[in-house]
């Protein structure tokens, strides 16, 4: 604006322009005044990659705990089937041969007294 105020003086032109210019800048340094607490108040960049890194860790943790879990009740689910399958086996077995019930329950009753004996032992 000014090199056109050389040629042609339309000051009231230029001067309404800084006026613009001034009220603009002021706003913004009120702005800026209001911004600059909040914007120091941001992590900084090692703050941040600091912070994704535990963050990382803690992920791969959990992920080892939740694989861990997973092959645990995976364990359990295949050990409960055999046992369920085992026991039905067994009872179809002892229940088709009434000597043979009368021995099983005869052994459950010496595991039971064996496994009382074993605990007041440690006891």
């Amino acid at each position: 604006m000014e090199i056109w105020t050389l040629w042609h003086p339309t000051y009231w032109l230029s001067g309404s322009i800084k006026a613009f210019t001034a009220i603009v800048s002021l706003y913004t340094a009120s702005e800026m005044v209001l911004l600059m607490p909040k914007a120091l108040a941001l992590p900084s960049p090692a703050q941040l990659e600091a912070v994704n890194i535990e963050l990382r860790n803690q992920i791969a943790q959990r992920q080892k705990a939740e694989s861990a879990l997973q092959k645990a009740n995976d364990d359990l689910s295949d050990r409960s089937q055999l046992t369920t399958v085992m026991a039905a086996l067994h009872l179809l077995l002892v229940s088709s041969h009434p000597p043979l019930l009368k021995s099983f329950l005869w052994h459950q009753e010496l595991a039971f007294a064996d496994q009382i004996t074993d605990v007041l032992s440690i006891a």
